[in-house]
């Protein structure tokens, strides 16, 4: 086991060893309540990769695996009362539903369900692990949205700070340690 110091004032990084997890468990006990997994799948690289955190997860500690996905709700007050709007919307959901359903399909034996919801999308995760009572979100550093850093936050640092429960950010171009699906 290895201290480093944290570039966070106050914080501390402890390096593991192979032979350390036993240490760990005496300490705070096995880790046995990750029963709820919740995977935000916005179909990019970025969030499969993350699903495939997930589903290691999942098969290490059989737990269940909700994949959610958010319709981004980007509309104006004008847009609000438009029928038009409304399909669209609905469309998007049904397009969205469908595409999680394939993904699913792909996954083998994990238990999966899937929810798609509207609004913003890190609200909407945040909500979702509330009312599924979730015991980790698994999230990718980035998706679809390319818009400046300073401009918005990402919604993965969004999903960190609103998050009712522990969040893993996976980062896509880090060295990997789930085994590929």
């Amino acid at each position: 086991m290895k201290f480093k110091k944290s570039p966070r004032k106050g914080n501390l990084i402890v390096e593991l060893e192979p032979g350390n997890t036993r240490l760990i468990n005496q300490i705070n006990g096995p880790i046995t309540a990750l029963k709820e997994l919740l995977v935000p799948v916005d179909f990019s690289d970025c969030s499969k990769y993350a699903l495939r955190y997930a589903l290691a997860f999942a098969e290490q500690f059989d737990a269940n695996v909700t994949l959610v996905s958010v319709v981004p709700d980007d509309s104006t007050s004008f847009e609000y009362a438009s029928t038009e709007y409304a399909d669209l919307v609905e469309a998007r959901k049904k397009r969205y539903a469908d595409e999680l359903k394939k993904l699913t399909a792909s996954l083998g034996k994990v238990k999966c369900k899937t929810v798609v919801r509207v609004g913003k999308p890190f609200q909407e995760i945040a909500l979702a692990a509330r009312e599924l009572d979730s015991d980790l979100i698994l999230i990718s550093t980035h998706g679809q949205m390319n818009m400046p850093r300073a401009e918005l936050g990402s919604t993965a640092e969004r999903v960190v700070r609103h998050a009712p429960c522990p969040v893993l950010v996976v980062r896509q171009k880090e060295r990997a340690f789930a085994p590929p699906v």
